[in-house]
């Protein structure tokens, strides 16, 4: 019919068609769609492309009526508008879950922080409260130790005094004292000596002077310890080392006595070296605190005697006062700092030390 009657239509023809203008555009020969009017009825649309075989040029068309193509487009529609409500959903639901998480994770971070601050300010509450009965402590036992001392000393200078005029009169007797009478004398000199060092330190220990802190370069007390350690070690064939890590700065200490700490840990180590043997003292810089260790190849210390190492008065050596780690540890404590006794590895024995790193008052600064 459209080859024949496309522009010629008879009236049979118009029961089925309002017009051929579709018709007249698939005659052309290109691809396109449009709609097919029919007098009654639902309307068709129409989908044509041109196809050549064997010499002939041939019209293929797909068409479907309106009524179930506009059904299957609000069925599309419709299941579009389904899919964006859930993923509308799904994109609010992700949302309301970052937000949570973030908000968990904001308040477990606080909860750590708080919980850390609770436990650095339980440690400071137990620091405290250990250099507290520390105070105490130490001077309980220091108004003993002062009262024997000087209980003691009195006479002690008396026997002193009369030794040495007992040996003037000895040399003003025109004779040569018999090397017998000499050596006793010489002995008893040198006991009292050793008795008056002993005092001292219990004096020392008795009068603990208030720290006076200032800018102090750990390497200057290294530096001072080695010229002063240097002839000793020499003589007992003790190797001593020294080492400061490049990056620990100055810090607020009472250098005076820090360094008479530190010289008691480095004989305290001489005294278990003997006349062989190696100590050597390191010091670095670790979250805010300086550590120090003194190492030493000694024999090391037995546990049963490791918790009782700073108590007054304990000893292992045959003329020890059991002073020297009393006032060393109590010198660490002023500072706010801990030490400990805890053996290597390798066998060696260890003193660790740790000492905060105050920052330096600017008047510390300019001087």
């Amino acid at each position: 019919m459209v080859g024949r009657s496309i522009y010629t239509t008879s009236g049979k023809c118009r029961q089925c068609h309002k017009s051929f203008q579709l018709e007249k555009e698939m005659t052309r020969g290109k691809v396109g769609y449009g709609w097919n009017e029919v007098p009654e009825g639902s309307e068709k649309i129409v989908a044509y492309a041109p196809l050549d075989i064997a010499d002939r040029r041939w019209t293929i068309a797909i068409s479907e009526s309106m009524d179930a193509t506009t059904a299957l487009a609000q069925q599309s529609t419709r299941q579009y508008t389904l899919n964006a409500i859930l993923l509308s959903i799904v994109v609010l639901a992700t949302a309301v879950y970052i937000t949570r998480m973030h908000h968990l994770r904001h308040q477990a971070e606080q909860e750590a922080q708080h919980l850390h601050e609770q436990r650095l300010l339980q440690e400071q509450l137990d620091r405290n409260h250990l250099q507290l009965l520390e105070a105490e402590r130490f001077a309980t036992v220091g108004k003993m130790a002062a009262q024997v001392a000087h209980e003691i000393k009195n006479p002690l200078s008396s026997i002193s005094l009369n030794t040495e005029l007992l040996s003037d009169e000895l040399e003003a007797d025109g004779r040569e004292p018999r090397p017998e009478a000499r050596q006793l004398i010489h002995s008893i000199i040198s006991e009292i000596d050793l008795l008056t060092g002993t005092i001292d330190d219990y004096l020392q220990f008795a009068h603990f002077p208030k720290l006076q802190k200032k800018k102090t370069f750990l390497g200057d007390i290294f530096g001072g310890l080695q010229q002063l350690l240097q002839e000793e070690s020499a003589s007992r064939a003790i190797a001593l080392q020294f080492s400061v890590h490049r990056s620990l700065p100055p810090f607020s200490a009472d250098a005076r006595l820090l360094r008479q700490a530190l010289l008691n840990l480095i004989r305290n180590s001489f005294d278990a070296v003997g006349n062989k043997g190696r100590v050597r003292v390191e010091a670095s810089g670790q979250n805010g605190y300086v550590r120090m260790e003194i190492i030493d190849s000694g024999p090391g210390v037995s546990p049963e005697s490791v918790p009782m190492l700073f108590e007054p008065f304990f000893t292992t050596k045959p003329k020890g006062t059991g002073l020297g780690l009393v006032v060393a540890r109590h010198i660490i404590f002023e500072h706010g700092g801990t030490i400990k006794y805890e053996p290597t590895t390798a066998g060696l024995s260890r003193f660790v030390i740790t000492i905060p790193l105050e920052q330096i008052p600017p008047r510390e600064e300019q001087a």
